[in-house]
């Protein structure tokens, strides 16, 4: 991810888009194989910007989090019938809360 291609024997084989990167992120959050300060440095390395699509993916990735505290707390968040997160902040943080895994 951080030379934001991928590449076989030195030779381009795709280029990693924003989208791909908060995809990427978005799974490696759900990951218990990884402690949370990897990945909070991994987050902090790509998701420099504040705009709507980074924080939507910090939503996500947060909402992933693979523990009952954090799951409880993304809960109440998202069924706050005074929440004022916008309808694209709250489907982020919904498609990070169910986990294959």
């Amino acid at each position: 991810m951080d030379k934001g291609e991928i590449t076989v024997e030195g030779k381009s084989l795709f280029t990693l888009l924003k989208k791909h990167k908060h995809s990427i992120l978005s799974k490696l959050f759900k990951s218990r194989d990884w402690t949370l300060e990897q990945k909070m440095e991994v987050m902090n390395k790509h998701l420099t910007e504040e705009d709507d699509l980074s924080m939507n993916c910090k939503a996500t990735c947060f909402a992933g989090l693979p523990c009952a505290e954090n799951k409880a707390k993304t809960w109440a968040e998202i069924i706050d019938c005074d929440s004022k997160d916008s309808i694209y902040l709250r489907k982020s943080k919904m498609a990070g809360f169910y986990s294959w895994d």
